[in-house]
């Protein structure tokens, strides 16, 4: 069921000593610097992981991505050791599409001709960093800009637009605090 990884073993990425990637993960580098795609060990990813082509994602030791998940970095994205990623989570360092109709549709054209992007599209884009021992529910957004304090919890569902402090629960959408986690 898993495909056993070894450390720094990839084309496009590399992944630290018992690593396992999941039948149904997806790894995208854009970049072609597996430096810039870096998992670390003993994690489990199980979702879908995407680099654009400036981009750069690095995840700590013992974390799990779970199932539909989805982790895209056009900028930058840092995810802690001992973070778990529930099963439809979507995590966004950027508004992912141009606002103008037109450069829209030439980046789909390309993606469409050629199979990637050649230019990144005029997005807006803030780094995300998600501290350690942090929990995030299932189907919960997290968008660009945005830093998940150590050990806060992110309750299902939520939608986190704006800083979330260390040990802190949030839920909802807008998110909002609802109390403290334990350590």
């Amino acid at each position: 069921m898993f495909q056993r990884l070894i450390q720094k073993k990839g084309k496009d990425y590399l992944a630290g000593a018992g690593t396992v990637l999941a039948r149904e993960a997806s790894l995208t580098n854009e970049t072609g610097d597996k430096e810039r795609l870096v998992i670390g060990a003993g994690c489990l990813v199980m979702g879908q992981l995407l680099v654009g082509l400036e981009g750069r994602l690095h995840i700590g030791n013992d974390s799990y991505v779970g199932p539909g998940a989805r982790i895209w970095a056009l900028e930058k994205t840092k995810i802690g050791s001992r973070v778990f990623i529930s099963h439809g989570v979507n995590i966004h360092d950027s508004d992912s599409h141009s606002l103008s109709a037109q450069e829209r549709h030439e980046r789909f054209l390309e993606k469409m001709k050629l199979g990637r992007h050649l230019v990144r599209e005029n997005v807006k884009s803030g780094p995300v960093v998600i501290e350690d021992d942090v929990w995030i529910g299932f189907n919960a957004i997290i968008l660009k800009g945005v830093r998940v304090g150590r050990g806060a919890v992110v309750g299902a569902g939520s939608v986190v637009t704006k800083d979330v402090e260390p040990y802190t629960i949030v839920v909802g959408n807008p998110q909002r605090v609802t109390g403290k986690s334990l350590p």
